[in-house]
């Protein structure tokens, strides 16, 4: 159980869990919402039509939607922690899957496993703040932790549509995996 004590060290790890968890989440939802920029780009780079592309975006979010309750349950089973380090780990190797795809069908299977690496990070994600938040402070805290999610929605493309002119599409996906595994560590350290 931690205080309301900000400058107690039970404050600075809340604060820190709470940064980590917004963070984790601001990547995860970057993922998805940052693609759209990138279609064309990627259409042209995987010879199909920015319609098929569209399955791209639609393949990781049928993904992360079907896999959640599954993964929801691992988390339950095995350990927050754990889900979400496992998790990261997934969702950085599928991003540099979607980086070395040479065809559609390759990119359209990175992509849904991507959905299932993110459908193990969320649910775990809101799970963990909620288990280390103060009594009484379960909803503000998670709602921070969402706000990440959210924030992601409408940031991510237009930073994408930014990034589509500075960088090759492929970048994109590198800094989105560094991200993802460079996040594992502290979700490990941090969550009880």
């Amino acid at each position: 159980m931690t205080t309301n004590d900000g400058d107690s060290p039970a404050g600075y790890l809340d604060r820190w869990r709470l940064l980590n968890a917004w963070v984790t989440m601001y990547v995860v939802g970057a993922d998805l919402f940052i693609m759209s920029p990138l279609l064309p780009s990627m259409a042209n780079a995987l010879h199909v039509n920015v319609d098929s592309a569209g399955w791209l975006v639609s393949g990781f979010s049928i993904a992360y939607a079907v896999a959640s309750p599954l993964m929801g349950r691992v988390s339950d089973r095995y350990g927050r922690r754990r889900t979400i380090c496992w998790g990261l780990l997934a969702f950085a190797a599928a991003n540099l899957g979607t980086v070395c795809s040479s065809s559609f069908a390759l990119a359209l299977l990175s992509r849904i496993f991507a959905g299932i690496s993110v459908s193990a990070i969320s649910p775990s994600i809101y799970a963990a703040v909620g288990d280390a938040a103060p009594e009484g402070r379960r909803a503000h805290w998670i709602s921070i932790a969402v706000s990440g999610l959210l924030t992601a929605l409408w940031t991510s493309a237009p930073l994408g549509a930014l990034l589509a002119h500075v960088m090759p599409w492929r970048a994109v996906f590198i800094l989105l995996s560094a991200a993802a595994f460079a996040l594992a560590w502290p979700n490990l350290r941090l969550w009880p």
